[in-house]
């Protein structure tokens, strides 16, 4: 069974993302296509494991999540993966309607207060390895002092 770490685990096992095997990934029946294949890339390519669906303003009392995220650099990964979805001729995915928009807006708005780098990518990141790339760069940058 995939392991599943919590942002309030963290104090608790400060190194046991890092010392986890294997991807670090969520059992979520919401995770999308693109957010299994950019787990696999991340795991191949041997980088640090990301905690997955990562709550990251408790303290705010929102309930948002990162589908990514690095808490050590402040670097969060988001699939936008609902974009082109359609449903009787009308785009359905979550990310296409107005209010939901709105909120992703707000949440991104939030992240870049509380010091995060988020970075969103599309499922065409994803299969080009773009997105694995950018996320190499993007932890290289932060780990430099």
């Amino acid at each position: 069974m995939p392991v599943r770490l919590r942002q309030r685990d963290l104090p608790l096992w400060p190194n046991l993302a890092q010392r986890c095997v294997g991807v670090v990934s969520s059992t979520s029946p919401r995770e999308s296509k693109p957010e299994r294949e950019l787990a696999t890339q991340l795991h191949l390519a041997q980088l640090p494991p990301p905690l997955r669906n990562f709550h990251f303003a408790k303290l705010w009392g929102r309930r948002w999540e990162f589908d990514f995220a690095w808490p050590h650099a402040h670097l969060a990964v988001e699939c936008q993966g609902g974009i082109w979805r359609r449903r009787n001729g009308r785009a359905a995915g979550a990310h296409s309607r107005p209010q939901n928009l709105e909120r992703d807006v707000l949440k991104a708005q939030a992240a870049a207060v509380l010091g995060w780098t988020l970075l969103p990518v599309t499922p065409r990141d994803v299969h080009s390895g773009r997105a694995l790339e950018l996320v190499e760069q993007l932890l290289k940058r932060k780990a430099q002092p």
